[in-house]
Order: structure tokens, then C-alpha cells, then sequence
């Protein structure tokens, strides 16, 4: 369903700026569809891919419906509505890549504490 959707939707209870992100948010960009973000804490900061077209902060109802009716604009015109992320950025938040950095992180540690 989520690859089938133009658009997709995220509310977060807090702010992404503390470190709050909704789990579904790295398989949302990995669609490459465009995720409306409704944060219960005004706030636009980010560190997840800061500064891009993945994810639009809706502050307001106004603004969710104005970020809406943009989206079904471009979808009336046949526009593709779709983010700029990258196969690299898509396979950098994957649970492989994650686990095989973990793991490398893991053997690092483990090696310093024999050479301790």
C-alpha cells in the first residue's frame, strides 16, 4: 500500500529534533513517495535527511491542507510525485546496512578492550 500512494503521512508525538522519529519513517522514504510529517511539537528540525523533499513539516491544519491540495495538484497535471532520495541513501537506512554497522561497531569495541 505505502509504494502505491502518492503521498504518505507521519504524525510524531514530540519532535524529530529530540529524537523522536516514528519507526515507519525509514520504510516511508525508502518508497520514495513524499511523507507529510505532523509533529505534536512545533518543530521543523530534523537530522533525518535535513534540508530535502522527503519529509514536509505541516504545522497547522492549513499548512496540511495546502501541502495536500499541492500534492493533488501535481497529481491532476500527471506529474510524478516523487522524493530525490537515492538507492545509496535508501540501502544507508536499511536494517542490513544498520546491523552490519553495528556489528562492525561491536567488533571495534571488542578489539580495543583486548588490546586494553
Amino acid at each position: 500500500i505505502q509504494r502505491k500512494a502518492h503521498v504518505l503521512l507521519s504524525l510524531i508525538p514530540g519532535s524529530q529534533s529530540k529524537g523522536i522519529m516514528a519507526a515507519k519513517t525509514y520504510g516511508y522514504a525508502a518508497t520514495r513517495n513524499p511523507i507529510i510529517v505532523i509533529p505534536s511539537e512545533p518543530d521543523r528540525n530534523t537530522t533525518f535527511f535535513p534540508n530535502r523533499d522527503i519529509q514536509i513539516f505541516c504545522l497547522t491544519a492549513d499548512e496540511f491542507s495546502e501541502t495536500l491540495n499541492q500534492f493533488y495538484q501535481q497529481y491532476l497535471r500527471g506529474e510524478k510525485i516523487q522524493t530525490s532520495i537515492t538507492d545509496e541513501e535508501i540501502f544507508s537506512i536499511s536494517r542490513e546496512a544498520q546491523a552490519k554497522a553495528l556489528a562492525l561497531l561491536a567488533i571495534q569495541n571488542s578489539k580495543s578492550k583486548i588490546q586494553n
